[in-house]
């Protein structure tokens, strides 16, 4: 596994599915999906010159969805694990660059991030029969590496809205952003766990990133300066 773009495990356990550059076509190195044995160490190619990356396994385990490039465009893909053909899912009509698609607990949504005209990250929400995502945030701020909450009723993710990243949770109900994380050398891509009783996620010290684990009590978390919106 060299240069990977992207990591997911597969439900049972026994596996995980992740980009990485392939030559393909013996002239052209793009970015296909594999997926990588546990037990074995053996590692399978799913995809030949798709051109995909950031996968995230459905929870039923036959496909994952994922970040198609072509010609300068990106759009959401679902991959059949077993095949590798694709499926267009969702794209902006200006072709706005997507990242890190994740599916809720049940597989009937997606979250991910995007760049917009103007230069905002945002993050926005797609669900079954969607023809546009829904934007849960619009700041000037850069909100990355969004993932649902074990229940799917709100959505963690980074931001640097504050000067320094931490994890944010938007709840989707009413809308309202609390501050989960207050360090001051940033925390990125989290991970809830346990029922929300356990926030991971990747921090930065003086010396490198690294992984923590940190007690997640929701009902205690301080509501979040409101960035200034955009549209």
């Amino acid at each position: 596994m060299q240069n990977v773009q992207g990591l997911s495990p597969t439900p049972d356990g026994t596996g995980v599915v992740f980009a990485q550059p392939e030559v393909y076509s013996n002239n052209y190195s793009y970015l296909d999906l594999f997926r990588a044995d546990l037990r074995t160490g053996e590692v399978t190619r799913i995809t030949a010159g798709a051109r995909v990356r950031d996968p995230d396994v459905h929870p039923d385990g036959r496909a994952a969805i994922a970040v198609e490039n072509q010609a300068g465009r990106s759009r959401l893909v679902l991959v059949d694990l077993s095949t590798g053909v694709t499926r267009g899912v969702f794209s902006f009509p200006d072709g706005s660059e997507i990242h890190s698609p994740r599916f809720n607990a049940r597989g009937d949504a997606v979250v991910f991030t995007a760049w917009r005209p103007g230069g905002f990250r945002d993050v926005f929400m797609l669900r079954p029969g969607d023809q546009e995502a829904t934007r849960l945030t619009s700041d000037r701020d850069m909100d990355m590496h969004p993932c649902f909450s074990p229940d799917g009723k709100a959505v963690y993710f980074s931001s640097d809205r504050g000067g320094v990243y931490n994890i944010y949770r938007h709840e989707l109900e009413w809308g309202q952003t609390r501050q989960v994380t207050n360090v001051v050398t940033g925390a990125f891509m989290p991970l809830p766990l346990e029922q929300d009783q356990t926030l991971l996620y990747v921090g930065f010290n003086e010396d490198a990133f690294d992984l923590y684990a940190a007690p997640l009590v929701v009902d205690a978390l301080p509501v979040a300066r409101a960035p200034e919106s955009v549209t």
